[in-house]
């Protein structure tokens, strides 16, 4: 939403929780937080990209999903 608001001049970044409490709040195991993270950002421009959305990954799996509102404008970069 940020970036439609901002007509495209939002970026954006990623990062983990540090404490228990964090991963708690998910009902996520400490141990299985950067395999998640890794999964789970690598996804998101694809969410940007296409319009019906599916993953079936090692620790995350998102049945197909239409994605609204699509972003101002193309990504310019991806996870590699």
């Amino acid at each position: 939403m940020l970036d439609i608001l901002s007509k495209g001049r939002v970026d954006f970044g990623v990062g983990k929780g540090a404490t228990v409490q964090e991963a708690g709040a998910f009902e996520v195991e400490a141990g299985d937080i950067d395999g998640q993270l890794e999964e789970s950002f690598r996804m998101i421009p694809r969410m940007w990209r296409d319009d019906v959305f599916k993953h079936s990954g090692e620790q995350i799996s998102v049945p197909p999903r239409q994605i609204h509102p699509s972003p101002h404008r193309e990504p310019t970069r991806s996870c590699s």
